[in-house]
């Protein structure tokens, strides 16, 4: 069916009909009048509402973002100092507190400011070389004496002190330090120079300290010792340091090694040798004289030597008086006496040793032979009276006891002959018997003198070790 006779809505009354490739669709708008068309102005508001909208809510979302933000800005200015730090804290580049203790602390973060930490751990530095000889990576394992002993020295490749006498000295060091300054310490000193910093402190105090002490109490003195080379060095490196500002002290400086230059190393420890020899002797003497004078005299032999040598210088100026009154002094201190011996009191009964027991043996003697004495006397004096009256029966009497006191011996025989014998032949020959008796009583007095010097020598002993513990130093 064919639709020449219809009218197409887009094309007028008479005009060819289009082709269908050229054909367009329906407009989708349909325009209203009257009171059913919406004005431009309320579509606009409606618009501007909801763009109102978007934008507040974005508004709000920002705003809580930069809270967001600003509260973990804030937050990261909280930082943790460890164990063995300590912190600093940066404000505006410049320093606004340090020493801060381990623990949180805040600090404005960058680039406000910042918290700058600071170990405080205990380092150290070793100088193995500066001062030490040159030793090829061939030869580190060998022992020094097998080193090449050359007499001359390469300054440009092995190190040396010179000592205060002009010797020439090889040693090594080990340095332990702190930074007890954190903010002198970041303010003066770069992370990266600081170990060179101490090392060249020590070295300066290393030359400085050698340069006046011999090389041989450089050899013979140790870290110990408070006037030590080692103890000098710490001092002047101390003091460099300070002056630096650096913040850090040096808590030790030890002498790790020290040695002569090898050609000469021989004979220095031989030289060492002797000296330690010549000590242990020394000592052994003074040893040995403490222990006899305390043998001889006990307490009161340091003050017996003194009265002695007063006593000496006073005869060699012919001071009769004053030689008198020093040995009279000494009778004094011998008896056990209290005396005043150079200003110092000595007690009553320090005379002790030999000099006490010979004392004693004296004083026993002396009242056995008086008693013996003054006996023998009134004995005299009895049989004086008793040979006036009657000589014949007084001779006779001590005739008979001086026999019987010759029988009584205990190396005496006495052999009966039968009565009536006429002829008597005697072959001398001693008693088995009274032989055996005889060693068995030998025996015994030789064991009982043995047991009695034992004792003897045992009471010394003991008062030797009183004697000790009483001067031992409290």
């Amino acid at each position: 069916m064919s639709d020449q006779g219809q009218l197409h809505p887009e094309r007028g009354p008479g005009e060819p009909q289009a082709s269908p490739r050229l054909t367009r669709r329906a407009k989708s708008i349909t325009l209203r009048q009257g009171s059913e068309m919406e004005s431009p102005g309320a579509l606009m508001d409606a618009a501007h509402k909801s763009l109102a909208d978007a934008l507040r809510i974005t508004f709000g979302l920002v705003q809580i973002g930069m809270v967001v933000l600003a509260a973990l800005y804030v937050l990261s200015g909280f930082q943790s100092v460890k164990q063995n730090e300590q912190g600093i804290r940066l404000l505006f580049g410049k320093i606004d507190a340090d020493g801060l203790e381990p623990g949180f602390q805040f600090s404005l973060p960058a680039p406000l400011g910042e918290m700058v930490k600071v170990s405080t751990g205990a380092e150290s530095v070793d100088l193995d070389s500066e001062f030490w000889i040159r030793v090829l990576s061939s030869d580190k394992d060998k022992p020094i004496d097998s080193l090449p002993k050359l007499p001359k020295l390469n300054p440009e490749s092995e190190g040396a002190v010179l000592t205060g006498d002009g010797n020439i000295a090889h040693t090594q060091w080990k340095a332990s330090y702190r930074r007890v300054k954190p903010g002198e310490y970041a303010t003066s000193i770069m992370p990266t120079d600081e170990a060179a910093i101490v090392r060249a402190a020590v070295q300066r105090g290393v030359v400085q300290a050698v340069s006046q002490t011999s090389i041989e109490d450089l050899l013979k003195q140790s870290a110990s010792e408070r006037a030590s080379v080692a103890a000098n060095a710490r001092d002047v490196a101390q003091a460099i340091l300070d002056r630096a500002r650096s913040g850090i002290v040096i808590e030790q400086l030890i002498l790790k090694d020290k040695m002569p230059p090898l050609y000469v190393r021989e004979s220095f420890a031989k030289v060492q040798t002797a000296a330690s020899n010549a000590g242990t002797e020394q000592d052994k003497a003074r040893s040995e004289r403490e222990q006899k004078l305390n043998k001889v005299a006990g307490a009161a032999a340091p003050a017996l030597l003194e009265l002695i040598r007063q006593y000496e210088l006073q005869s060699e100026k012919n001071d009769q008086p004053a030689a008198e009154k020093v040995l009279a002094t000494i009778y004094k201190l011998l008896d056990g006496e209290a005396v005043e011996v150079g200003g110092a009191a000595i007690a009553t009964g320090s005379a002790s040793g030999e000099v006490a027991s010979l004392l004693g043996q004296a004083r026993l003697y002396r009242s056995e032979i008086v008693n013996q004495r003054q006996s023998q006397l009134i004995s005299y004096q009895a049989k004086l009276e008793q040979y006036k009256s009657n000589p014949l029966a007084m001779v006779n009497r001590e005739w008979q006891e001086a026999i019987t006191a010759m029988y009584g011996r205990e190396n005496v025989q006495l052999m009966a002959s039968p009565p009536g014998t006429r002829t008597l032949e005697l072959l001398l020959n001693a008693d088995p018997d009274i032989l055996r008796e005889l060693d068995i009583l030998r025996k015994r007095k030789e064991a009982q003198d043995s047991a009695a010097e034992r004792e003897r020598k045992q009471q010394e002993a003991q008062h030797d070790v009183d004697r000790s513990l009483k001067m031992k130093p409290k």
